[in-house]
């Protein structure tokens, strides 16, 4: 890091005096007015969740994520909304289902390098049983979203 910010900088690099300059391409290539490429960074946007750790008789309803952000791994159920009770309204309209809240568990943060989850999680419990859920040890196979693991693990340490 020392050298980054001392020698080998974007403007005005001081490739006289660096000890790797006979390694360097862009030294080699006489490109160091452009190399290393500058890359700006993204602002970090911040995203609330209501994230449901939702069950039936020690089974947990997960999905599988379509494409983009986290694609193929699976994952808790999650919307962009106020409260719980708005949770259930929207799983209702979208898997026909009721749920019951149990309780709340806790607030767990995931920083991506573009955006942050605000995860408020809760525990809800499905009133009928579904084909997507997964007992602890077929869970254990799955590729799951490690911001969904950290969830996953503080519920069952808890409990």
């Amino acid at each position: 890091m020392d050298l980054g910010a001392t020698i080998c900088r974007p403007l005005n690099p001081k490739c006289d005096i660096c000890p790797i300059s006979m390694r360097c391409k862009a030294y080699d290539s006489n490109q160091q007015s452009v190399l290393p490429i500058n890359i700006k960074k993204v602002k970090n946007i911040s995203i609330h969740y209501i994230t449901g750790i939702i069950s039936k008789e020690n089974q947990y309803f997960l999905i599988k994520n379509p494409k983009g952000l986290l694609e193929n791994l699976y994952g808790l159920k999650q919307y962009e909304c106020n409260s719980p009770y708005e949770f259930i309204d929207l799983f209702q309209k979208e898997y026909n289902t009721s749920l019951k809240v149990i309780s709340y568990i806790k607030d767990i943060k995931h920083v991506f390098s573009h955006r942050t989850w605000i995860m408020h999680v809760y525990h809800f419990e499905l009133k009928e049983n579904r084909n997507d859920l997964y007992t602890k040890k077929e869970m254990s196979l799955l590729p799951i979203s490690t911001a969904h693991l950290k969830v996953l693990n503080s519920y069952f340490k808890e409990n």
